[in-house]
C-alpha cells in the first residue's frame, strides 16, 4: 500500500523513546510518521510539511501542549490535534479542550483508539464545528462526536475562532452554542447558513430557550436547522448529526 504524505503524522513528545514507539506503530498502519521533541521545533515542521494529524504531550519544556494546540489552532485552523497525558486530572486539559484538541489520549496510551484517529484521516471525513465555551461540554461533545465514524470534530470556544474554521474547512454539520462569550449563536449561525446555504446542517444548543424564544422560533423553521435544549441526551444529538451526515455509528 502506498503512504499518502498529506495525510501524515505529526508526534510531538519531549521522551524520545515513546515518539519514536508511537511513531513506529503509526506507521505499522502503512501511515507517514514524524517526530518532534519540542513545541518549537514541531511548529517549524508544520510550516514546511503537509500533516493530516498533529499527537502531542501535554507537559514539555518550553512551549507546553497547550500552547501548540493554541498556536496550530490559530495559524492552521483546518488541523487536527490530539493530546496525550500521563495526568488525566491535569487542570492543562481543560485547557487543551477549550484551545480546540480534537481528543485526550491517556498514557499508557490506548493504542487502538490512537489508530482510530489516525484512520480518520486517511479515509473520506464528514468535519463537524462545535462551537461552545464550556470547556467541559466541548470536551464531551467531541468525545461523543468520535463514536460516529467518519467524523471529525473541529472545536472552538468562541465566535472568532469558529469564524476562522468556517473560513478553512466545508462542515457538513455545525453545532452551535446560543450564547458565546464574544457574540451571538445565533448570529453566526446566520452567516454561516448565508455561506454554506443547505451544505451545512445547523444544530443550536442552549440553556436559555425561554429567554429566546421567539428568536429561537423564527430560525428554527428549516429541515436543516435544529434545536437541543440544554442537558440534552448525547443519543439525541448523535442521532440528528448521523441524519445529516448519513454516516454510520461504530
Amino acid at each position: 500500500m502506498t503512504t499518502n504524505r498529506y495525510n501524515a503524522v505529526l508526534v510531538i513528545d519531549d521522551n524520545r523513546d515513546l515518539a519514536e514507539n508511537v511513531k513506529e506503530i503509526i506507521e505499522g498502519e502503512n501511515v507517514v510518521a514524524d517526530v518532534a521533541y519540542d513545541g518549537r521545533s514541531a511548529l517549524n515542521l508544520i510550516e514546511k510539511s503537509q500533516y493530516g494529524l498533529i499527537i502531542t504531550d501535554i507537559r514539555m519544556p518550553g512551549m507546553d501542549g497547550v500552547e501548540v494546540v493554541k498556536t496550530i489552532h490559530q495559524r492552521w485552523p483546518n488541523l487536527p490535534v490530539v493530546v496525550m497525558t500521563a495526568f488525566s486530572s491535569d487542570e492543562t486539559l481543560s485547557a487543551a479542550v477549550s484551545a480546540g484538541a480534537l481528543d485526550v489520549l491517556t498514557k499508557p496510551l490506548d493504542v487502538d483508539r490512537m489508530l482510530g484517529l489516525v484512520q480518520r484521516i486517511t479515509e473520506p471525513n464528514a468535519p463537524v464545528l462545535v462551537v461552545e465555551d464550556d470547556p467541559d461540554l466541548l470536551g464531551n461533545l467531541s468525545e461523543a462526536l468520535l463514536d460516529i465514524a467518519g467524523v471529525i470534530p473541529h472545536m472552538a470556544s468562541d465566535v472568532a475562532t469558529a469564524e476562522r474554521l468556517i473560513a478553512e474547512i466545508q462542515f457538513r454539520v455545525a453545532i452551535i452554542d446560543a450564547r458565546l462569550p464574544d457574540g451571538c449563536g445565533l448570529d453566526f449561525g446566520s452567516r454561516l447558513q448565508k455561506r454554506c446555504g443547505d451544505q451545512t446542517a445547523l444544530i443550536y444548543i442552549t440553556g436559555f430557550a425561554d429567554d429566546l424564544g421567539s428568536e429561537l422560533s423564527a430560525i428554527v423553521d428549516s429541515e436543516q436547522i435544529h434545536l437541543l435544549i440544554k442537558p440534552f441526551s448525547p443519543r439525541a444529538l448523535l442521532d440528528l448529526v448521523r441524519e445529516n451526515i448519513e454516516l454510520p455509528c461504530r
